[in-house]
């Protein structure tokens, strides 16, 4: 719950831009991450157009791969606006992130220390969580009809919003978990079960119902369950007017 409501904490002195950094299977028992972005609200005026992602040595801090550029996730017809890179599990690296204005002027410049989780055991294990944000109904289509839309990095939210979160359930001999979420408040109380979609493939879709919700910081609990196996990973937003 605490590590949860950390992550919405802003760095002093604001950031530029929200980043999503999440984690799912890859090919060849690698893990997949994905990088996705979208601009910091009332942060100050200037207003990033693109992100530069470039890995780094841990110790060395020397370049290990390209460097990337994206659009924010904001554009969400495809998965243009995000970066991937496939890495073993247990794998530790740096990602260098820049934020640029129309103009290619550095507007934000910050490192990020990655370790790879791994997720291709026999075991229980869930992707992280992927949120998309869609501010009109045209936008709501778009998320519903991509194949792999870019996930939203904000995790704030106009009630306006409509807001899908998908996640992805991995189990050892084909077995389909039993997937749960609940909503909570800020301090941990449970406020009501939400209905999840049967999972297609590993993967389960769940509607965040924002327009009903009072202004206020919320969290997502989603448990999946494989026999007597239980695991969980929350999420934490906010919900604004």
């Amino acid at each position: 719950m605490a590590e949860a409501l950390a992550a919405l904490a802003s760095p002093l002195g604001g950031r530029a831009t929200d980043v999503w950094i999440g984690a799912s299977r890859g090919p060849e028992s690698l893990t997949r991450l994905t990088v996705s972005w979208d601009p910091s609200e009332g942060v100050d005026a200037r207003r990033p157009t693109r992100l530069t992602v470039e890995p780094l040595n841990g110790e060395t801090q020397d370049p290990i791969g390209e460097m990337l550029s994206i659009v924010s996730a904001s554009v969400v017809a495809d998965s243009a606006a995000t970066v991937t890179f496939d890495k073993r599990p247990g794998t530790s690296f740096v990602l260098r992130f820049a934020a640029l204005g129309p103009n290619d002027e550095v507007i934000d410049r910050w490192t990020q220390p990655v370790t790879v989780p791994a997720l291709d055991g026999d075991g229980l294990a869930l992707s992280t969580l992927r949120v998309f944000r869609a501010q009109s109904a045209f936008e709501a289509r778009a998320i519903a009809a991509a194949t792999d839309p870019a996930p939203s990095a904000t995790r704030r939210f106009r009630q306006t919003d409509r807001v899908f979160v998908d996640v992805d359930c991995y189990a050892s001999g084909g077995a389909t978990p039993m997937v749960s979420v609940h909503l909570l408040n800020g301090v941990g109380d449970t406020l009501v079960e939400l209905p999840v979609t049967s999972p297609s493939d590993g993967r389960t879709r769940i509607n965040l119902p924002v327009s009903s919700l009072a202004p206020g910081t919320y969290v997502l609990r989603f448990s999946a369950r494989a026999g007597e196996r239980v695991i969980q990973q929350r999420l934490a937003f906010l919900v604004t007017r």
